[in-house]
């Protein structure tokens, strides 16, 4: 994936960065979708200038941090996703 950026169409791109939790540092692979926008009367609402709109996305292997289970349904509370097989 990749490619030059041209107004209004959004770019796909993959990557990789070292994300720092808890005091650990772990390499983590990342999606992004990135999308510039030319300076223009719409975007000044906003801001000035050209903007780059990126969305990126990212799976992160908890215990790799230090992050047990327990710990994991507890943040989740009440909105528990994680799947239980005990």
């Amino acid at each position: 994936m990749g490619g030059s950026l041209k107004h209004g169409q959004t770019l796909k791109m993959e990557g990789e960065g070292i994300l720092e939790l808890r005091g650990a540092a772990n390499s983590v692979p990342v999606r992004a979708e990135v999308t510039w926008f030319e300076r223009s009367e719409k975007t000044a609402g906003r801001l000035p200038g050209d903007l780059l709109h990126v969305v990126a996305r990212f799976d992160v292997a908890l215990p790799a941090f230090g992050i047990g289970r327990r710990a994991r349904t507890e943040a989740l509370g009440s909105r528990d996703r994680v799947g239980r097989s005990d």
